[in-house]
């Protein structure tokens, strides 16, 4: 199976611009989870807090349906 790997653009934000006029920085993150996670918390670093609960929110609803494979019924793991 290929890797995928995300890539995001980030423009610089107002205070960044400067002297440096319209660069564009290209950030590439590790194509997984924690890469997408990762990608978004630096894009938007105000929203982390807000973002970190309703993440945990979800994966403490869902943690019933991430069963370890000895926690598995037969023939599913």
């Amino acid at each position: 199976m290929d890797n995928i790997v995300i890539t995001l653009i980030v423009l610089p934000c107002k205070g960044h611009w400067g002297s440096r006029g319209s660069e564009v920085q290209l950030l590439e993150y590790e194509a997984s989870a924690a890469g997408l996670i990762r990608s978004f918390s630096e894009r938007f670093p105000e929203d982390g807090p807000e973002l970190e609960e309703v993440l945990t929110q979800l994966a403490t609803a869902d943690a019933q349906f991430w069963k370890g494979p000895c926690e598995a019924p037969s023939g599913q793991a």
